[in-house]
């Protein structure tokens, strides 16, 4: 227990919050993320890597698949033949549909 100033303050009371300081503070708080528990401290890097960003646009063309399979009406159940065409082929979606096909396919 802590007293401050007449006031009891438990250890529940208490958040301890982690900041950076120095030129690169504002780089290196959007980067990192903090927890500490006890006298542990981890720091996470949430910067997404390339696999990361892939597979979200992979899960959006599931979401957008989902979509119009609501739109016609179809059950979960339905099985649908996906037909895409994209344009360039050389396209950074493309790349992406066919690197998650798998996905794309056992998620629509």
């Amino acid at each position: 227990i802590l007293v401050l100033k007449g006031h009891e303050i438990v250890q529940e009371d208490l958040r301890i919050m982690y900041s950076f300081t120095g030129d690169k503070s504002k780089e290196l708080s959007e980067k990192y993320e903090a927890d500490s528990q006890e006298d542990i401290l981890v720091l996470l890097d949430t910067t997404p890597d390339q696999e990361m960003l892939d597979e979200g646009v992979a899960r959006e063309v599931v979401n957008r698949v989902q979509k119009l399979r609501k739109s016609a009406g179809l059950k979960v159940d339905d099985q649908v033949t996906i037909l895409y065409n994209v344009s360039p082929a050389d396209h950074y979606l493309a790349g992406v549909i066919t690197k998650f096909s798998d996905y794309i396919q056992t998620s629509s």
